[in-house]
């Protein structure tokens, strides 16, 4: 009897062990294009807190051949903006703001619109503020200059009018999130880096994740930005230091213990994940998809809460799918990398069991009806 049972372990631990070893094989199958001559990515998987796939592809540095891997640091782009709407979160948790306060109360550089503009409209994209990054072009600005969070402001406070009323609809910016930046120095009087440093990164051990503040800082083991054009990559350099709506610098490894820290809180609590969640409201009642710094939508049938990010030749995924208890985390240097079609067939190999072919990607309808290019 005892014998039996032994065999019986074995066998089942084969059984998990070759079905393992397949979706391995799978995944690796979807990066095979990267090799040390070209920029690439690296995919991390987690299922239940536990790391099933962890691997990079291609090179971080194309004049070394450095190879990318978890402990790689890349800007996650507008990933970063869950980082914000937590601070935004813990500041209103703790009675230091409300977020339907008016937000020139905290800000009254912000002119006067005859419409009141709240927290919650920034959080939500429908404050009716046109994108500073538009208004940065706009403004004969190039990619390459030098840009800052106080160049930013002063672009904002300078607009005469709103593009909407607030919360008449949805519009993806970043203005908002520049703002609430500002909100969080004002209030905390501490720098934006400073507060993300002392209440996310040090807390979750997240030893290699900072604010990009300052683009004269070295940055070691960083993935180098990357793009090509006649089929030769050239580098892409990053000189924006715009914080809020992106500036976050990190690795897949240390974004593990930020998504963990969704269903096991080591900082914030289970309500303030809840208020996360929470979905913008607009004037006529309507719901939309955007809660706080992430984006609630259905992948092919299943619960997917996410965010990407696009910054000069970084790009980032950070997927959950809350009902399986699965993570898809994709880093990548290359701008012509699509790191959401790259995340999804991660997602594929991995949800097979849970995914409906038939249901598609709504994230990806929402953005071609919308013309969203830039709306994650």
């Amino acid at each position: 009897m005892k014998r039996s049972l032994i065999i019986l372990l074995v066998l089942i631990s084969t059984v998990i062990c070759y079905g393992q070893e397949d979706l391995e094989s799978k995944a690796d199958q979807i990066f095979a294009e990267f090799n040390n001559n070209s920029p690439g990515a690296v995919a991390l998987v987690v299922r239940d807190g536990e790391v099933i796939y962890d691997k990079g592809f291609g090179s971080a540095n194309l004049d070394y051949n450095i190879p990318i891997t978890s402990s790689t640091i890349f800007h996650i782009g507008s990933v970063s903006k869950q980082f914000t709407t937590f601070a935004i979160a813990t500041l209103a948790q703790q009675g230091k703001i409300d977020l339907d306060d008016d937000v020139r109360k905290y800000v009254p550089e912000l002119p006067d619109y005859g419409k009141v503009i709240t927290i919650r409209h920034l959080i939500h994209h429908t404050n009716g503020l046109r994108d500073v990054t538009g208004l940065f072009y706009m403004s004969g600005w190039q990619y390459e200059d030098v840009l800052n969070n106080g160049q930013a402001l002063n672009l904002i406070y300078r607009q005469k009018e709103l593009a909407f009323e607030p919360g008449e609809k949805f519009a993806y910016n970043n203005s908002g999130y520049t703002l609430l930046a500002e909100i969080i120095e004002r209030v905390t009087e501490q720098s934006f880096a400073e507060w993300m440093r002392i209440n996310i990164f040090e807390p979750l051990g997240m030893t290699d994740s900072f604010i990009y503040d300052d683009h004269n800082v070295v940055i070691k083991n960083r993935a180098h930005s990357y793009y090509t054009e006649d089929e030769t990559y050239k580098p892409f350099n990053v000189n924006f230091t715009l914080y809020g709506p992106a500036g976050v610098y990190s690795t897949a490894k240390d974004l593990i213990k930020w998504s963990d820290n969704f269903n096991n809180p080591v900082v914030g609590n289970e309500k303030l994940f809840e208020q996360m969640e929470e979905r913008g409201v607009l004037n006529n009642g309507d719901t939309t998809f955007y809660a706080f710094g992430q984006a609630v939508i259905p992948y092919k049938g299943v619960k997917r809460i996410f965010h990407s990010g696009m910054h000069a030749g970084y790009r980032s995924a950070l997927n959950r799918y809350p009902d399986q208890n699965l993570t898809v985390i994709l880093l990548v240097n290359c701008r012509n990398i699509d790191e959401t079609e790259f995340a999804n067939k991660v997602a594929d190999v991995y949800l097979a069991d849970y995914i409906d072919e038939n249901a598609g990607d709504e994230a990806r309808d929402i953005t071609r009806r919308k013309s969203l290019s830039h709306y994650l």
